[in-house]
């Protein structure tokens, strides 16, 4: 198999020398053909990625949520789309969390090495991709406000800082939703999320998605405690749940939206989940 290997430094705490090395090294034993490259930039990582990749049955990339959201970005409009693999070094990294990679380089390399290939969903947003959510209103905004120096040095902690500020900070947003062409509902919530992952913030919050049945899920609460987040883990039951293919979403004003953890304005945004768009090497 041939294997291209890209690396993100400024994701998160990035990689220690000796650990990219072993990476390398493991991955590259492994290929029939191996090649590196170090993107230290969106231009680097793009440019990379508009390059022919039909020689590469793996592309594995080392980063967090943001760098996952760019690659996804970056194949889901070509024709040829290599199987991912993953060696998370984010912060959260709630997106890789669902296929079973964790912070640990050796059950990375073994799911990458011997895991099983498995077909994913891609969600389109207006002009952009998003792998696994979408969220305006309340919290929406933690994950682009968290300082790059905050998160190398505090962690997780640099985002429920901002969390527990906004936890008293009353929020409101209004707007109409069309689901599947056919359903019609008009909502008032702190916030709004959008799901194709079973985490979120790095909680599982939403255990029984299934990232493969070409559905995502739109969640929203009324007003209440903490901006209703305490629902979401003490009265589940009082989240609303709405699984859907196709959605329109119409806000009372234009807002800053969060597409996984990435910043974009909008009033109005037209969603379309694309059902086994991609594929990635996942736990057996």
């Amino acid at each position: 198999m041939n294997i291209l290997f890209i690396y993100n430094p400024r994701s998160g705490k990035g990689l220690k020398p000796s650990k990219l090395e072993n990476i390398k090294k493991l991955l590259g034993e492994k290929s029939s053909h191996f090649e590196f490259r170090l993107c230290e930039n969106l231009g680097q990582l793009y440019q990379v990625l508009s390059e022919p990749l039909d020689i590469y049955d793996i592309l594995v990339f080392a980063g967090g949520d943001g760098t996952f959201h760019h690659v996804v970005n970056a194949l889901s409009a070509r024709e040829h789309r290599p199987t991912l693999g993953i060696i998370p070094c984010g912060t959260l990294n709630d997106a890789s969390k669902n296929y079973g990679y964790n912070r640990r380089i050796s059950r990375c390399i073994d799911i990458i090495l011997n895991g099983v290939t498995k077909p994913i969903d891609v969600f389109k947003v207006n002009n952009q991709y998003g792998i696994f959510s979408l969220s305006v209103g309340t919290f929406s905004d933690i994950p682009y406000k968290a300082k790059r120096s905050g998160k190398k040095r505090f962690r997780v902690l640099s985002y429920y800082g901002l969390a527990i500020k906004s936890l008293f900070r009353k929020g409101r947003i209004s707007g109409n939703v069309i689901l599947n062409n056919e359903k019609h509902l008009y909502f008032e919530a702190p916030f709004l999320l959008m799901l194709n992952s079973r985490y979120m913030g790095g909680f599982k919050i939403n255990k029984k998605a299934k990232l493969d049945d070409g559905l995502a899920d739109l969640l929203y609460t009324k007003k209440g405690w903490f901006n209703g987040l305490y629902r979401y883990f003490l009265r589940p039951k009082k989240v609303t749940r709405l699984a859907f293919s196709r959605a329109e979403i119409s806000l009372d004003n234009t807002y800053s939206w969060d597409i996984d953890g990435e910043e974009f304005q909008a009033q109005k945004v037209e969603i379309q989940v694309l059902k086994n768009h991609l594929k990635i090497l996942a736990k057996r």
